[in-house]
Protein backbone atom coordinates (compact mmCIF):
# COMPACT_ATOMS: atom_id res chain seq x y z
CA UNK A 1 0.00 0.00 0.00
CA UNK A 2 1.31 3.40 -0.93
CA UNK A 3 -0.73 6.61 -1.01
CA UNK A 4 0.66 8.78 -3.77
CA UNK A 5 0.23 12.54 -4.16
CA UNK A 6 -2.55 13.66 -6.47
CA UNK A 7 -0.91 14.79 -9.71
CA UNK A 8 -2.16 16.62 -12.78
CA UNK A 9 -2.42 13.27 -14.53
CA UNK A 10 -5.26 12.38 -12.16
CA UNK A 11 -7.38 15.39 -13.06
CA UNK A 12 -9.05 13.90 -16.13
CA UNK A 13 -10.13 10.78 -14.26
CA UNK A 14 -11.16 12.90 -11.30
CA UNK A 15 -13.47 15.08 -13.38
CA UNK A 16 -14.99 12.03 -15.05
CA UNK A 17 -15.67 10.47 -11.64
CA UNK A 18 -17.28 13.60 -10.20
CA UNK A 19 -19.18 15.03 -13.16
CA UNK A 20 -22.49 13.80 -11.80
CA UNK A 21 -22.35 16.25 -8.90
CA UNK A 22 -20.09 19.18 -9.76
CA UNK A 23 -19.29 21.46 -12.68
CA UNK A 24 -16.80 24.09 -13.74
CA UNK A 25 -15.27 26.18 -10.98
CA UNK A 26 -16.69 23.91 -8.31
CA UNK A 27 -14.96 20.93 -9.90
CA UNK A 28 -11.64 22.80 -10.03
CA UNK A 29 -11.95 23.82 -6.37
CA UNK A 30 -12.87 20.27 -5.37
CA UNK A 31 -9.91 18.88 -7.29
CA UNK A 32 -7.57 21.28 -5.49
CA UNK A 33 -9.01 20.39 -2.09
CA UNK A 34 -8.71 16.69 -2.82
CA UNK A 35 -5.13 17.15 -3.93
CA UNK A 36 -4.32 19.00 -0.71
CA UNK A 37 -5.80 16.24 1.44
CA UNK A 38 -3.93 13.48 -0.38
CA UNK A 39 -0.67 15.39 -0.35
CA UNK A 40 -1.06 15.99 3.39
CA UNK A 41 -1.42 12.27 4.16
CA UNK A 42 1.14 11.01 1.65
CA UNK A 43 4.25 11.44 3.82
CA UNK A 44 2.42 10.13 6.90
CA UNK A 45 1.36 6.74 5.52
CA UNK A 46 3.88 3.91 5.24
CA UNK A 47 3.58 1.23 2.53
CA UNK A 48 2.26 -2.12 3.76
CA UNK A 49 1.38 -5.50 2.28
CA UNK A 50 -2.31 -5.89 1.45
CA UNK A 51 -2.16 -9.13 -0.54
CA UNK A 52 -4.86 -11.65 0.34
CA UNK A 53 -4.71 -15.37 -0.49
CA UNK A 54 -6.48 -18.56 0.57
CA UNK A 55 -3.85 -18.88 3.30
CA UNK A 56 -5.09 -15.77 5.10
CA UNK A 57 -7.49 -15.95 8.04
CA UNK A 58 -9.07 -12.96 9.76
CA UNK A 59 -10.52 -12.60 13.23
CA UNK A 60 -13.71 -10.50 13.36
CA UNK A 61 -14.29 -9.12 16.83
CA UNK A 62 -15.74 -6.25 18.79
CA UNK A 63 -13.21 -4.18 20.69
CA UNK A 64 -14.56 -5.35 24.05
CA UNK A 65 -14.92 -9.06 23.17
CA UNK A 66 -12.05 -9.95 25.51
CA UNK A 67 -11.91 -8.23 28.89
CA UNK A 68 -9.74 -8.21 31.99
CA UNK A 69 -10.07 -6.33 35.30
CA UNK A 70 -8.65 -2.79 35.42
CA UNK A 71 -7.58 -2.76 31.78
CA UNK A 72 -9.04 -1.14 28.68
CA UNK A 73 -10.55 -3.81 26.40
CA UNK A 74 -8.43 -2.94 23.35
CA UNK A 75 -5.26 -3.53 25.37
CA UNK A 76 -6.67 -6.84 26.58
CA UNK A 77 -7.53 -7.78 23.01
CA UNK A 78 -3.97 -7.08 21.88
CA UNK A 79 -2.53 -9.19 24.68
CA UNK A 80 -4.89 -12.05 23.86
CA UNK A 81 -4.15 -11.92 20.14
CA UNK A 82 -0.40 -11.70 20.65
CA UNK A 83 -0.46 -14.72 22.97
CA UNK A 84 -2.88 -17.02 21.20
CA UNK A 85 -3.23 -15.91 17.57
CA UNK A 86 0.27 -14.99 16.39
CA UNK A 87 1.13 -17.29 13.46
CA UNK A 88 -2.48 -18.51 13.47
CA UNK A 89 -4.27 -15.49 11.98
CA UNK A 90 -2.88 -12.86 9.66
CA UNK A 91 -5.49 -10.14 10.17
CA UNK A 92 -7.94 -8.71 12.70
CA UNK A 93 -11.15 -6.91 11.83
CA UNK A 94 -12.16 -4.77 14.80
CA UNK A 95 -15.84 -3.89 14.47
CA UNK A 96 -16.76 -0.21 15.00
CA UNK A 97 -14.75 1.14 17.92
CA UNK A 98 -15.87 4.78 17.67
CA UNK A 99 -18.20 6.61 20.09
CA UNK A 100 -21.72 5.45 19.27
CA UNK A 101 -25.35 5.67 20.35
CA UNK A 102 -27.14 2.59 18.91
CA UNK A 103 -27.02 -0.47 16.64
CA UNK A 104 -24.03 -2.08 18.36
CA UNK A 105 -21.63 0.64 17.26
CA UNK A 106 -23.03 1.25 13.77
CA UNK A 107 -24.43 4.65 14.70
CA UNK A 108 -21.20 6.62 14.99
CA UNK A 109 -20.99 9.90 16.91
CA UNK A 110 -17.45 10.82 15.81
CA UNK A 111 -15.59 8.99 13.04
CA UNK A 112 -12.22 10.34 14.16
CA UNK A 113 -12.33 9.25 17.80
CA UNK A 114 -12.10 5.98 19.74
CA UNK A 115 -14.78 5.10 22.26
CA UNK A 116 -12.94 6.00 25.51
CA UNK A 117 -14.42 2.95 27.24
CA UNK A 118 -12.44 0.77 24.79
CA UNK A 119 -9.11 2.60 24.74
CA UNK A 120 -7.23 4.96 22.45
CA UNK A 121 -5.90 5.22 18.90
CA UNK A 122 -2.51 4.16 20.25
CA UNK A 123 -4.09 0.92 21.50
CA UNK A 124 -5.47 0.24 18.01
CA UNK A 125 -2.27 1.14 16.21
CA UNK A 126 -0.23 -1.05 18.55
CA UNK A 127 -1.89 -4.13 17.02
CA UNK A 128 -0.20 -3.72 13.63
CA UNK A 129 1.80 -6.92 14.04
CA UNK A 130 -1.49 -8.17 12.58
CA UNK A 131 -3.01 -6.57 9.50
CA UNK A 132 -6.00 -4.54 10.64
CA UNK A 133 -9.41 -3.90 9.17
CA UNK A 134 -11.49 -0.91 10.31
CA UNK A 135 -15.14 -0.20 9.61
CA UNK A 136 -16.03 2.89 7.58
CA UNK A 137 -19.65 3.43 8.63
CA UNK A 138 -20.04 6.20 6.09
CA UNK A 139 -23.61 5.78 4.85
CA UNK A 140 -25.00 7.36 8.00
CA UNK A 141 -24.01 9.03 11.26
CA UNK A 142 -25.56 9.24 14.71
CA UNK A 143 -28.32 11.77 15.36
CA UNK A 144 -26.22 12.79 18.39
CA UNK A 145 -23.19 13.60 16.25
CA UNK A 146 -21.82 17.10 16.10
CA UNK A 147 -22.54 17.19 12.35
CA UNK A 148 -26.25 16.49 12.75
CA UNK A 149 -26.66 18.63 15.84
CA UNK A 150 -25.28 21.59 13.88
CA UNK A 151 -27.67 20.76 11.04
CA UNK A 152 -30.52 20.95 13.55
CA UNK A 153 -29.27 24.42 14.55
CA UNK A 154 -29.37 25.55 10.90
CA UNK A 155 -25.59 25.87 10.74
CA UNK A 156 -25.07 26.80 7.06
CA UNK A 157 -21.98 24.59 6.71
CA UNK A 158 -24.04 21.49 7.54
CA UNK A 159 -27.20 22.51 5.67
CA UNK A 160 -26.56 19.99 2.87
CA UNK A 161 -24.76 17.28 4.84
CA UNK A 162 -28.00 15.33 5.08
CA UNK A 163 -30.93 14.50 2.79
CA UNK A 164 -34.20 16.32 3.35
CA UNK A 165 -37.41 15.45 1.52
CA UNK A 166 -40.29 17.83 0.89
CA UNK A 167 -43.89 16.91 0.20
CA UNK A 168 -45.09 13.31 0.01
CA UNK A 169 -43.02 11.55 -2.66
CA UNK A 170 -43.62 7.92 -3.64
CA UNK A 171 -41.02 5.95 -1.68
CA UNK A 172 -42.43 2.52 -2.46
CA UNK A 173 -39.47 1.61 -4.71
CA UNK A 174 -36.87 2.20 -2.01
CA UNK A 175 -35.47 -1.18 -0.97
CA UNK A 176 -33.84 -1.44 2.45
CA UNK A 177 -33.42 -3.94 5.30
CA UNK A 178 -35.70 -2.19 7.79
CA UNK A 179 -39.44 -1.80 8.36
CA UNK A 180 -39.02 1.48 10.26
CA UNK A 181 -40.07 4.78 8.64
CA UNK A 182 -37.68 5.87 5.90
CA UNK A 183 -38.10 9.57 6.77
CA UNK A 184 -37.77 11.02 10.26
CA UNK A 185 -39.06 14.48 11.19
CA UNK A 186 -36.86 16.88 13.17
CA UNK A 187 -37.53 20.41 14.34
CA UNK A 188 -35.09 23.16 13.34
CA UNK A 189 -35.17 26.97 13.70
CA UNK A 190 -36.29 27.14 10.05
CA UNK A 191 -39.10 24.64 10.58
CA UNK A 192 -39.75 20.92 10.57
CA UNK A 193 -37.60 18.86 8.21
CA UNK A 194 -38.06 15.29 7.05
CA UNK A 195 -34.65 13.61 6.92
CA UNK A 196 -33.68 10.36 5.18
CA UNK A 197 -32.95 7.60 7.71
CA UNK A 198 -32.41 4.23 6.03
CA UNK A 199 -31.80 2.20 9.19
CA UNK A 200 -33.31 4.09 12.14
CA UNK A 201 -34.18 7.53 13.45
CA UNK A 202 -30.80 7.57 15.21
CA UNK A 203 -28.86 6.84 11.99
CA UNK A 204 -28.97 9.87 9.70
CA UNK A 205 -27.96 9.24 6.09
CA UNK A 206 -25.19 11.43 4.69
CA UNK A 207 -25.69 13.38 1.46
CA UNK A 208 -22.95 12.29 -0.94
CA UNK A 209 -24.20 14.71 -3.58
CA UNK A 210 -22.55 17.37 -1.43
CA UNK A 211 -18.83 17.60 -2.32
CA UNK A 212 -18.02 18.71 1.23
CA UNK A 213 -19.26 15.36 2.51
CA UNK A 214 -17.01 13.56 0.03
CA UNK A 215 -14.03 15.56 1.25
CA UNK A 216 -14.83 14.79 4.89
CA UNK A 217 -15.08 11.08 4.15
CA UNK A 218 -11.87 11.11 2.10
CA UNK A 219 -10.03 12.64 5.05
CA UNK A 220 -11.55 10.10 7.44
CA UNK A 221 -10.61 7.09 5.30
CA UNK A 222 -7.05 8.36 4.99
CA UNK A 223 -6.93 8.87 8.76
CA UNK A 224 -7.88 5.20 9.19
CA UNK A 225 -5.04 4.15 6.90
CA UNK A 226 -2.63 6.38 8.80
CA UNK A 227 -3.78 4.82 12.07
CA UNK A 228 -3.05 1.31 10.84
CA UNK A 229 -5.85 0.04 8.59
CA UNK A 230 -4.67 -2.25 5.84
CA UNK A 231 -8.31 -2.96 4.94
CA UNK A 232 -11.42 -0.79 5.27
CA UNK A 233 -14.89 -2.31 5.34
CA UNK A 234 -17.44 0.15 3.95
CA UNK A 235 -20.66 -0.51 5.83
CA UNK A 236 -24.04 -0.25 4.05
CA UNK A 237 -22.37 1.25 1.02
CA UNK A 238 -25.12 0.03 -1.34
CA UNK A 239 -27.50 2.59 0.18
CA UNK A 240 -25.19 5.58 -0.21
CA UNK A 241 -26.93 7.15 -3.24
CA UNK A 242 -30.60 8.08 -2.75
CA UNK A 243 -33.25 8.51 -5.42
CA UNK A 244 -36.77 8.38 -4.03
CA UNK A 245 -38.41 7.25 -7.29
CA UNK A 246 -35.99 4.39 -8.02
CA UNK A 247 -34.83 1.24 -6.22
CA UNK A 248 -32.17 2.25 -3.70
CA UNK A 249 -30.21 -0.96 -3.92
CA UNK A 250 -28.09 -0.40 -7.03
CA UNK A 251 -24.35 0.21 -7.40
CA UNK A 252 -23.57 2.33 -10.44
CA UNK A 253 -23.61 5.78 -8.87
CA UNK A 254 -22.30 4.54 -5.55
CA UNK A 255 -19.20 3.20 -7.22
CA UNK A 256 -18.74 6.38 -9.25
CA UNK A 257 -18.94 8.38 -6.01
CA UNK A 258 -16.60 6.03 -4.25
CA UNK A 259 -14.02 6.19 -7.03
CA UNK A 260 -13.65 9.81 -5.99
CA UNK A 261 -14.05 9.70 -2.23
CA UNK A 262 -11.86 6.64 -1.59
CA UNK A 263 -8.11 7.10 -1.27
CA UNK A 264 -6.23 6.40 -4.51
CA UNK A 265 -4.63 3.49 -2.69
CA UNK A 266 -7.88 1.57 -2.40
CA UNK A 267 -8.81 -1.34 -4.64
CA UNK A 268 -12.17 -3.12 -4.54
CA UNK A 269 -11.93 -6.83 -3.97
CA UNK A 270 -15.11 -8.09 -2.34
CA UNK A 271 -18.70 -6.94 -2.15
CA UNK A 272 -21.10 -8.42 0.39
CA UNK A 273 -24.68 -8.14 -0.75
CA UNK A 274 -28.03 -9.85 -1.05
CA UNK A 275 -30.00 -9.35 -4.22
CA UNK A 276 -32.47 -8.33 -5.52
CA UNK A 277 -34.15 -7.57 -2.18
CA UNK A 278 -31.50 -7.47 0.54
CA UNK A 279 -32.36 -8.66 4.00
CA UNK A 280 -29.07 -7.61 5.57
CA UNK A 281 -26.69 -4.70 5.75
CA UNK A 282 -24.24 -4.56 2.84
CA UNK A 283 -20.58 -3.80 2.74
CA UNK A 284 -17.57 -3.63 0.47
CA UNK A 285 -14.14 -4.54 1.74
CA UNK A 286 -11.24 -2.63 0.19
CA UNK A 287 -7.67 -3.79 0.63
CA UNK A 288 -5.29 -0.85 0.53
CA UNK A 289 -3.60 -1.09 -2.86
CA UNK A 290 -2.93 0.94 -6.00
CA UNK A 291 -6.19 2.14 -7.51
CA UNK A 292 -4.71 1.73 -10.97
CA UNK A 293 -5.04 -2.01 -10.48
CA UNK A 294 -8.81 -1.78 -9.96
CA UNK A 295 -10.67 -3.65 -12.69
CA UNK A 296 -14.14 -2.62 -13.75
CA UNK A 297 -16.74 -5.20 -12.68
CA UNK A 298 -14.12 -6.90 -10.51
CA UNK A 299 -16.51 -7.43 -7.61
CA UNK A 300 -17.35 -10.86 -6.27
CA UNK A 301 -20.32 -11.48 -4.01
CA UNK A 302 -20.55 -13.34 -0.73
CA UNK A 303 -23.08 -13.47 2.10
CA UNK A 304 -23.00 -10.54 4.49
CA UNK A 305 -22.81 -11.38 8.17
CA UNK A 306 -25.25 -8.63 9.17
Amino acid sequence: MDVKPFSEANEKNFNRSTHFSVRGNISARLFEQTQNILNTYHPRIKPRNDTLTERDAMLITYGDQVQAPNEKPLRTLKTFCDKYLTDVLSSIHILPFYPWTSDDGFSVVDYRQIDPSLGTWDDVSSMQNFRLMFDGVINHISAKSDWFQKFLQDDPHYKNYFITIEGEPDLSQVIRPRALPLLTSFNTPSGEKKVWTTFSADQIDLNFKNPEVLLEILDILLLYIERGATFIRLDAIAYMWKESARPAFTFRKRMRSFNFCAPPSVTSRRMCSSSPKPMCRTAITFPISAMARTKRNSFTTSPCRR
